[in-house]
């Protein structure tokens, strides 16, 4: 999995492979910014990497419905560090609850050798791919060694599934995520717009449920399908609606998000707060391709009542 900058802004013809679930402009909210990093751990981390204490619980949240998408992870990237004489490796993030934050692993750690195998004179890039020939290869556990400050530490690492994706940060202010089937794409205004870490989990799980339920690739087949038959003079059968795959990607989030211990109910304060903030008809397309907020707070309402009788009862919190 990796999360890139991705600097052109959004056109048309790229939402329209898979319609977002939201898009508004910055100029409607302006004056309720969010907050979406409120509670996580700073530590002079870049947006990309504070992404990824959302998107981490989420993709391993996934693994399970992800069979062909699928990956080990350990939570933590590498890069490169400047010193005279000689560059080193060392730990750019961790994610404090998988496996490598677990067994003490933290940012700015130096990577001084990979099972018994010293690390030198190597770029991140090419360390990071040897470990994950390591993983794919299920040698397990992995062995590193580090040094911390001036104390070393070997720590042994079990990799866990996740859900393998590439999340692309966009610069625009447009409020807006999607899935194209490769990637999922969040705007920098969509990380204004949200007021919490859960709202945005919301955001992202649906997406990841339109990326492992692989909505792009079926609108893809739905269409090549067609212009056969269409040039054959054969009848073309009816693909499932848009706003059919956003109902399905609806279920899917409040269900991977429970399961990934991030609060449903503030999914619903978002979508009531939109509706608020609309205040009159989504666009034509919007109308067509998405359920009207209304139905989708219906939807979630029930979903949250369905979870509330479960842990009443004592069973697990999962809509499945």
């Amino acid at each position: 999995m990796r999360l890139t900058r991705w600097h052109p802004l959004l056109e048309r013809s790229g939402r329209s492979a898979l319609v977002a679930w939201l898009l508004l402009t910055s100029l409607g909210c302006a004056t309720v910014l969010g907050s979406w990093d409120y509670g996580l751990p700073k530590d002079n981390l870049s947006t990309e990497d504070r992404l990824w204490h959302i998107v981490f619980p989420l993709s391993v949240a996934a693994a399970d419905q992800c069979v062909f998408k699928r990956e080990d992870t350990y939570g933590f990237f590498l890069e490169d560090a400047a010193q005279t004489p000689q560059s080193y490796i060392r730990v750019r993030y961790v994610h404090a609850q998988l496996p490598a934050g677990k067994a003490g692993m933290v940012i700015h750690d130096r990577i001084l050798a990979i099972n018994g195998d010293p690390v030198t004179a190597q770029p991140a890039e090419v360390v990071s791919g040897q470990i994950q020939r390591l993983t794919r290869a299920k040698i397990q556990p992995l062995a590193l060694q580090l040094l911390h400050d001036d104390s070393e530490k070997e720590i042994h690492l079990w990799a866990v599934p996740s859900c393998r994706m590439n999340v692309k940060l966009v610069n625009s202010p447009i409020v807006n995520a999607l899935s194209d089937g490769s990637n999922i794409v969040v705007t920098s205004g969509l990380l204004q717009f949200v007021r919490s870490p859960d709202q945005l989990a919301w955001v992202l799980a649906h997406e990841v449920g339109h990326h492992v339920l692989e909505h792009a690739e079926e609108a893809k087949l739905q269409l090549m399908l067609n212009r056969f038959l269409s040039s054959t003079g054969g009848e073309v059968p009816q693909g499932r609606k848009q706003i059919d795959l956003e109902r399905q990607a609806d279920v899917f989030a409040a269900d991977l998000m429970t399961r990934a211990g991030y609060d449903l109910r503030e999914a619903r304060r978002l979508l009531g707060w939109l509706d608020t903030l609309q205040g009159q008809p989504s666009s034509e397309d919007l109308r067509h391709s998405h359920p009207t907020n209304k139905e989708r707070l219906e939807a979630l309402d029930r979903m949250i009542h369905d979870l509330d009788e479960k842990r009443k009862r004592g069973e697990a919190a999962t809509l499945r």
